[in-house]
Protein backbone atom coordinates (compact mmCIF):
# COMPACT_ATOMS: atom_id res chain seq x y z
CA UNK A 1 0.00 0.00 0.00
CA UNK A 2 1.26 3.15 -1.02
CA UNK A 3 1.01 6.81 0.77
CA UNK A 4 1.18 10.19 -1.37
CA UNK A 5 1.60 12.96 0.98
CA UNK A 6 0.71 16.56 -0.06
CA UNK A 7 1.80 19.73 1.59
CA UNK A 8 -1.20 21.90 1.18
CA UNK A 9 -1.09 25.65 1.87
CA UNK A 10 -4.22 26.57 2.87
CA UNK A 11 -5.19 29.96 3.96
CA UNK A 12 -1.86 30.91 6.19
CA UNK A 13 -0.59 27.56 7.59
CA UNK A 14 0.33 24.21 5.78
CA UNK A 15 -1.95 21.46 5.26
CA UNK A 16 -1.13 18.06 5.01
CA UNK A 17 -3.32 15.72 3.41
CA UNK A 18 -2.14 11.81 2.93
CA UNK A 19 -4.21 9.57 0.34
CA UNK A 20 -3.43 5.69 0.45
CA UNK A 21 -3.61 3.76 -2.52
CA UNK A 22 -3.22 0.21 -3.73
CA UNK A 23 0.19 0.01 -6.21
CA UNK A 24 -1.87 -1.42 -8.79
CA UNK A 25 -0.01 0.67 -11.60
CA UNK A 26 -1.62 1.80 -14.88
CA UNK A 27 -1.49 1.06 -18.70
CA UNK A 28 -0.88 1.48 -22.48
CA UNK A 29 -1.32 3.60 -25.72
CA UNK A 30 -4.15 5.88 -26.77
CA UNK A 31 -4.01 9.00 -28.69
CA UNK A 32 -4.32 13.10 -28.15
CA UNK A 33 -7.32 13.29 -26.76
CA UNK A 34 -9.03 16.86 -27.11
CA UNK A 35 -12.25 18.08 -25.55
CA UNK A 36 -15.28 19.50 -27.07
CA UNK A 37 -15.85 23.29 -27.10
CA UNK A 38 -17.45 24.93 -24.69
CA UNK A 39 -21.33 25.56 -24.28
CA UNK A 40 -21.86 28.41 -22.38
CA UNK A 41 -25.58 28.38 -22.64
CA UNK A 42 -25.49 25.49 -20.99
CA UNK A 43 -26.97 25.13 -17.06
CA UNK A 44 -25.22 22.14 -15.07
CA UNK A 45 -27.95 19.78 -13.08
CA UNK A 46 -26.55 20.81 -9.84
CA UNK A 47 -28.22 23.79 -10.35
CA UNK A 48 -25.83 26.14 -8.97
CA UNK A 49 -22.18 26.65 -9.16
CA UNK A 50 -20.40 26.51 -5.82
CA UNK A 51 -16.69 26.66 -4.98
CA UNK A 52 -16.29 23.28 -3.31
CA UNK A 53 -13.33 22.58 -0.79
CA UNK A 54 -11.72 19.65 -3.00
CA UNK A 55 -9.78 18.83 -0.17
CA UNK A 56 -12.45 17.47 2.26
CA UNK A 57 -12.05 13.90 1.24
CA UNK A 58 -8.40 13.95 0.39
CA UNK A 59 -7.64 11.24 3.31
CA UNK A 60 -10.42 8.89 2.01
CA UNK A 61 -8.72 5.31 1.44
CA UNK A 62 -8.60 4.61 -2.40
CA UNK A 63 -8.67 1.07 -3.25
CA UNK A 64 -6.42 0.04 -7.06
CA UNK A 65 -7.97 -3.00 -8.26
CA UNK A 66 -11.15 -2.86 -6.43
CA UNK A 67 -13.01 0.22 -6.82
CA UNK A 68 -15.81 1.75 -4.41
CA UNK A 69 -19.03 0.50 -5.61
CA UNK A 70 -21.27 2.36 -8.30
CA UNK A 71 -23.26 5.22 -6.53
CA UNK A 72 -26.97 4.51 -6.25
CA UNK A 73 -28.93 7.23 -7.77
CA UNK A 74 -32.52 7.19 -9.35
CA UNK A 75 -34.29 3.98 -7.17
CA UNK A 76 -36.32 3.64 -10.77
CA UNK A 77 -33.15 2.70 -12.74
CA UNK A 78 -30.97 0.28 -11.80
CA UNK A 79 -27.15 1.12 -12.00
CA UNK A 80 -23.77 -0.78 -12.99
CA UNK A 81 -20.06 -0.27 -14.52
CA UNK A 82 -20.93 -1.58 -17.64
CA UNK A 83 -24.75 -0.49 -17.06
CA UNK A 84 -28.45 -1.78 -16.73
CA UNK A 85 -31.24 -1.87 -20.07
CA UNK A 86 -32.43 1.14 -19.44
CA UNK A 87 -34.73 1.70 -22.71
CA UNK A 88 -33.64 4.58 -24.82
CA UNK A 89 -32.36 7.95 -22.99
CA UNK A 90 -32.71 11.00 -25.02
CA UNK A 91 -32.20 9.04 -28.12
CA UNK A 92 -29.05 6.94 -26.21
CA UNK A 93 -30.55 3.54 -26.29
CA UNK A 94 -27.87 1.37 -25.04
CA UNK A 95 -26.11 0.17 -21.50
CA UNK A 96 -25.95 3.36 -19.12
CA UNK A 97 -22.71 3.30 -18.15
CA UNK A 98 -22.01 5.09 -14.52
CA UNK A 99 -18.14 5.69 -13.52
CA UNK A 100 -18.30 8.26 -10.60
CA UNK A 101 -16.86 6.18 -8.25
CA UNK A 102 -14.44 5.45 -10.53
CA UNK A 103 -12.00 8.71 -10.67
CA UNK A 104 -10.49 8.83 -7.23
CA UNK A 105 -8.87 5.42 -7.90
CA UNK A 106 -7.93 6.72 -11.43
CA UNK A 107 -6.27 9.60 -10.00
CA UNK A 108 -4.54 8.08 -7.24
CA UNK A 109 -2.94 5.67 -9.47
CA UNK A 110 -1.83 8.64 -11.94
CA UNK A 111 -0.03 10.45 -8.56
CA UNK A 112 1.43 6.91 -7.56
CA UNK A 113 3.12 6.72 -11.22
CA UNK A 114 4.22 10.03 -11.60
CA UNK A 115 5.44 10.31 -8.53
CA UNK A 116 7.94 7.39 -9.33
CA UNK A 117 9.13 8.46 -12.80
CA UNK A 118 12.99 9.68 -13.11
CA UNK A 119 13.65 13.27 -14.55
CA UNK A 120 14.28 11.86 -17.95
CA UNK A 121 10.78 9.19 -17.62
CA UNK A 122 9.32 12.67 -17.32
CA UNK A 123 10.53 13.70 -20.69
CA UNK A 124 10.13 10.78 -22.72
CA UNK A 125 7.81 11.06 -26.04
CA UNK A 126 4.53 9.67 -26.13
CA UNK A 127 2.10 8.62 -28.41
CA UNK A 128 0.77 12.15 -28.56
CA UNK A 129 3.03 13.86 -31.36
CA UNK A 130 5.72 16.17 -30.09
CA UNK A 131 4.21 15.62 -26.10
CA UNK A 132 6.42 14.25 -23.50
CA UNK A 133 5.16 12.32 -19.98
CA UNK A 134 5.35 15.67 -18.40
CA UNK A 135 3.06 17.45 -21.22
CA UNK A 136 0.80 15.14 -21.21
CA UNK A 137 0.12 15.33 -17.69
CA UNK A 138 0.02 19.23 -18.29
CA UNK A 139 -2.91 18.37 -20.66
CA UNK A 140 -4.77 16.17 -17.88
CA UNK A 141 -4.40 19.17 -15.17
CA UNK A 142 -6.28 21.70 -17.97
CA UNK A 143 -8.64 19.37 -18.49
CA UNK A 144 -9.53 19.26 -14.90
CA UNK A 145 -9.46 22.95 -14.56
CA UNK A 146 -11.52 23.80 -17.93
CA UNK A 147 -14.21 21.31 -16.82
CA UNK A 148 -14.18 22.99 -13.35
CA UNK A 149 -14.04 26.40 -14.10
CA UNK A 150 -16.22 26.67 -17.17
CA UNK A 151 -19.03 24.43 -15.93
CA UNK A 152 -18.73 24.34 -11.92
CA UNK A 153 -18.09 28.16 -11.95
CA UNK A 154 -19.40 29.31 -14.89
CA UNK A 155 -16.26 31.52 -15.83
CA UNK A 156 -15.94 32.18 -20.00
CA UNK A 157 -12.65 32.28 -20.60
CA UNK A 158 -11.38 35.05 -22.98
CA UNK A 159 -9.99 32.34 -25.51
CA UNK A 160 -13.27 30.30 -25.60
CA UNK A 161 -13.42 29.42 -29.38
CA UNK A 162 -16.39 30.21 -31.41
CA UNK A 163 -18.64 27.61 -32.49
CA UNK A 164 -16.46 26.15 -35.33
CA UNK A 165 -18.06 25.91 -39.31
CA UNK A 166 -17.10 22.17 -39.41
CA UNK A 167 -15.33 19.38 -37.58
CA UNK A 168 -12.01 20.49 -39.17
CA UNK A 169 -11.85 24.17 -37.79
CA UNK A 170 -13.21 22.44 -34.64
CA UNK A 171 -10.01 19.75 -34.53
CA UNK A 172 -7.58 22.76 -35.53
CA UNK A 173 -9.18 25.06 -32.74
CA UNK A 174 -9.28 22.48 -29.97
CA UNK A 175 -5.18 21.99 -31.41
CA UNK A 176 -4.17 25.22 -30.38
CA UNK A 177 -5.63 26.09 -27.44
CA UNK A 178 -4.08 23.09 -26.34
CA UNK A 179 -0.93 23.39 -27.50
CA UNK A 180 -0.84 26.86 -26.10
CA UNK A 181 -1.91 25.45 -22.43
CA UNK A 182 0.81 22.78 -22.59
CA UNK A 183 3.71 25.60 -23.31
CA UNK A 184 2.19 28.09 -20.65
CA UNK A 185 2.79 25.35 -18.33
CA UNK A 186 5.65 23.83 -18.97
CA UNK A 187 7.53 25.53 -15.96
CA UNK A 188 5.40 23.48 -13.40
CA UNK A 189 8.02 21.30 -11.69
CA UNK A 190 7.11 17.73 -11.54
CA UNK A 191 6.37 17.75 -7.76
CA UNK A 192 3.74 20.50 -7.98
CA UNK A 193 2.27 19.21 -11.17
CA UNK A 194 1.10 15.81 -8.72
CA UNK A 195 -0.05 17.94 -6.28
CA UNK A 196 -2.21 20.51 -8.14
CA UNK A 197 -3.10 17.25 -10.03
CA UNK A 198 -4.58 15.35 -6.78
CA UNK A 199 -6.35 18.74 -5.70
CA UNK A 200 -8.15 19.25 -9.13
CA UNK A 201 -8.59 15.27 -9.28
CA UNK A 202 -11.02 15.84 -5.94
CA UNK A 203 -12.32 18.62 -6.90
CA UNK A 204 -13.59 17.22 -10.41
CA UNK A 205 -14.54 13.77 -9.12
CA UNK A 206 -16.89 16.43 -6.63
CA UNK A 207 -18.24 18.21 -9.30
CA UNK A 208 -19.27 15.59 -11.80
CA UNK A 209 -20.52 13.24 -8.74
CA UNK A 210 -23.23 16.03 -7.85
CA UNK A 211 -24.85 15.92 -11.94
CA UNK A 212 -27.75 14.53 -12.70
CA UNK A 213 -26.99 11.43 -14.70
CA UNK A 214 -29.90 11.88 -17.06
CA UNK A 215 -30.13 15.31 -17.43
CA UNK A 216 -29.15 16.42 -21.38
CA UNK A 217 -26.62 19.35 -20.78
CA UNK A 218 -23.24 18.23 -22.87
CA UNK A 219 -23.04 17.30 -26.37
CA UNK A 220 -20.32 14.96 -26.94
CA UNK A 221 -19.27 15.38 -30.67
CA UNK A 222 -18.11 12.06 -31.49
CA UNK A 223 -21.17 10.43 -30.66
CA UNK A 224 -23.95 13.27 -32.13
CA UNK A 225 -23.97 17.06 -32.29
CA UNK A 226 -26.85 17.60 -29.97
CA UNK A 227 -26.43 17.03 -26.09
CA UNK A 228 -26.32 13.50 -24.50
CA UNK A 229 -27.75 12.36 -21.16
CA UNK A 230 -25.11 13.52 -18.80
CA UNK A 231 -24.13 9.83 -17.80
CA UNK A 232 -22.50 9.66 -20.89
CA UNK A 233 -20.93 12.94 -20.89
CA UNK A 234 -19.26 12.14 -17.16
CA UNK A 235 -18.30 8.41 -18.98
CA UNK A 236 -16.24 10.72 -21.84
CA UNK A 237 -14.77 12.80 -19.32
CA UNK A 238 -13.49 9.42 -17.46
CA UNK A 239 -12.11 7.33 -20.43
CA UNK A 240 -10.21 10.83 -21.20
CA UNK A 241 -8.27 10.42 -18.07
CA UNK A 242 -7.93 6.56 -18.62
CA UNK A 243 -6.48 7.08 -22.16
CA UNK A 244 -4.18 9.55 -21.19
CA UNK A 245 -2.75 7.57 -18.49
CA UNK A 246 -2.38 4.32 -20.70
CA UNK A 247 -0.23 6.99 -23.10
CA UNK A 248 1.78 7.45 -20.14
CA UNK A 249 2.25 3.97 -19.02
CA UNK A 250 3.70 3.33 -22.77
CA UNK A 251 5.80 6.00 -23.16
CA UNK A 252 7.75 4.25 -19.90
CA UNK A 253 6.84 0.87 -20.27
CA UNK A 254 4.40 0.33 -17.41
CA UNK A 255 1.26 -1.14 -16.56
CA UNK A 256 -1.65 -0.29 -16.90
CA UNK A 257 -5.43 -0.23 -15.17
CA UNK A 258 -6.64 -2.78 -17.23
CA UNK A 259 -8.50 -4.81 -14.77
CA UNK A 260 -12.04 -5.48 -15.63
CA UNK A 261 -13.54 -2.69 -13.26
CA UNK A 262 -11.58 -0.09 -15.08
CA UNK A 263 -11.66 -0.93 -18.80
CA UNK A 264 -15.27 -2.80 -18.99
CA UNK A 265 -16.66 1.30 -18.85
CA UNK A 266 -14.32 2.17 -21.26
CA UNK A 267 -15.35 0.40 -23.78
CA UNK A 268 -18.82 0.33 -22.77
CA UNK A 269 -18.28 4.38 -23.91
CA UNK A 270 -16.02 3.86 -26.75
CA UNK A 271 -18.77 1.77 -28.80
CA UNK A 272 -21.13 5.24 -28.58
CA UNK A 273 -19.27 5.78 -31.39
CA UNK A 274 -20.16 3.16 -33.65
CA UNK A 275 -23.46 4.97 -34.86
CA UNK A 276 -21.64 7.96 -36.28
CA UNK A 277 -19.32 5.38 -38.15
CA UNK A 278 -22.03 3.53 -39.93
CA UNK A 279 -23.76 7.26 -40.46
CA UNK A 280 -23.14 6.90 -44.05
CA UNK A 281 -24.12 3.15 -44.52
CA UNK A 282 -27.45 2.56 -46.55
CA UNK A 283 -29.63 -0.05 -45.15
CA UNK A 284 -33.26 -1.30 -44.96
CA UNK A 285 -35.01 0.02 -41.53
CA UNK A 286 -34.50 -2.86 -39.70
CA UNK A 287 -31.14 -4.40 -40.33
CA UNK A 288 -28.75 -4.98 -37.67
CA UNK A 289 -24.76 -5.83 -36.80
CA UNK A 290 -23.48 -7.06 -33.95
CA UNK A 291 -20.47 -5.74 -32.54
CA UNK A 292 -18.89 -8.60 -29.72
CA UNK A 293 -15.59 -7.93 -27.65
CA UNK A 294 -15.42 -11.37 -25.42
CA UNK A 295 -13.67 -11.21 -22.09
CA UNK A 296 -14.34 -10.08 -18.50
CA UNK A 297 -14.12 -6.60 -19.98
CA UNK A 298 -16.21 -7.36 -23.07
CA UNK A 299 -19.40 -7.20 -24.27
CA UNK A 300 -21.72 -7.76 -27.04
CA UNK A 301 -23.68 -4.66 -28.72
CA UNK A 302 -26.35 -4.34 -31.51
CA UNK A 303 -26.60 -1.21 -33.96
CA UNK A 304 -30.13 -1.11 -35.80
CA UNK A 305 -30.97 0.83 -38.68
CA UNK A 306 -33.88 3.01 -37.75
CA UNK A 307 -35.92 5.36 -39.46
CA UNK A 308 -33.46 8.03 -37.23
CA UNK A 309 -30.51 6.13 -38.33
CA UNK A 310 -28.07 3.77 -36.73
CA UNK A 311 -28.59 3.66 -33.35
CA UNK A 312 -26.67 1.96 -30.63
CA UNK A 313 -27.96 -1.03 -28.26
CA UNK A 314 -27.52 -4.00 -25.76
CA UNK A 315 -26.78 -7.48 -28.09
CA UNK A 316 -26.73 -10.03 -29.16
CA UNK A 317 -28.67 -9.60 -32.71
CA UNK A 318 -31.13 -12.80 -34.00
CA UNK A 319 -29.74 -12.17 -37.62
CA UNK A 320 -27.66 -9.23 -37.89
CA UNK A 321 -26.13 -8.61 -41.42
CA UNK A 322 -22.61 -8.92 -39.92
CA UNK A 323 -21.04 -10.01 -36.87
CA UNK A 324 -17.92 -8.11 -35.87
CA UNK A 325 -15.79 -9.81 -32.58
CA UNK A 326 -12.45 -8.10 -31.53
CA UNK A 327 -10.32 -8.29 -28.14
CA UNK A 328 -10.68 -5.87 -25.94
CA UNK A 329 -6.96 -4.21 -26.55
CA UNK A 330 -7.66 -4.05 -30.31
CA UNK A 331 -10.96 -2.49 -29.67
CA UNK A 332 -9.53 0.83 -27.55
CA UNK A 333 -6.50 1.21 -28.73
CA UNK A 334 -8.25 1.43 -32.42
CA UNK A 335 -11.21 3.57 -31.28
CA UNK A 336 -8.72 6.00 -29.64
CA UNK A 337 -6.58 6.22 -32.81
CA UNK A 338 -4.06 4.32 -30.82
CA UNK A 339 -3.49 2.31 -33.82
CA UNK A 340 -4.77 2.18 -37.43
CA UNK A 341 -7.65 0.23 -38.69
CA UNK A 342 -5.16 -1.72 -41.23
CA UNK A 343 -2.66 -2.53 -38.42
CA UNK A 344 -6.04 -3.84 -36.24
CA UNK A 345 -7.97 -5.74 -39.04
CA UNK A 346 -5.95 -9.00 -39.10
CA UNK A 347 -7.13 -8.71 -34.91
CA UNK A 348 -10.78 -8.30 -36.37
CA UNK A 349 -12.77 -11.19 -37.28
CA UNK A 350 -16.10 -10.30 -39.54
CA UNK A 351 -19.23 -12.92 -40.40
CA UNK A 352 -21.22 -12.02 -42.90
CA UNK A 353 -21.53 -9.01 -45.05
CA UNK A 354 -17.90 -7.29 -45.13
CA UNK A 355 -19.56 -3.97 -46.22
CA UNK A 356 -21.51 -4.16 -42.92
CA UNK A 357 -18.66 -5.01 -40.59
CA UNK A 358 -15.90 -2.92 -41.82
CA UNK A 359 -17.58 0.16 -40.47
CA UNK A 360 -16.69 -0.76 -37.30
CA UNK A 361 -12.87 0.05 -37.57
CA UNK A 362 -13.68 3.33 -38.47
CA UNK A 363 -15.33 4.36 -34.90
CA UNK A 364 -13.29 7.45 -33.45
CA UNK A 365 -13.76 8.59 -29.79
CA UNK A 366 -11.90 10.74 -30.27
CA UNK A 367 -11.41 14.56 -32.23
CA UNK A 368 -8.30 15.05 -33.58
Amino acid sequence: MGVLQLDLMVGEAPRSVSQSFHPALLGPTGAHWLDDPPDLSCTDSTGQHSVDDPLLSCNQQIGGSSPPPAPKQLDSKRLAVGGARTGTMAGVDADVVVVTHLFAPERASLIELLSALSAGQWQAPTVCSGWSVQDVALHMLGDDIDLLSRRRDGAAPADTPSKPADFGELVASLDRLNQTWVEATRRISPRLLCELLAVTGQATEHYLAGLELFAVEESVSWVRPEPVPNWLDVARQYIERWTHQQQICDAVEMPGLKEPAFLAPVLATLVHALPRAFSDVSAAVGTTVEVMIPGEAGGCWVLTHTPRGWELGAGPALAPRARVTLDAETAWRLWTKGIRPAAAQPAVSISGDQAFGLPVLDAVAIIG
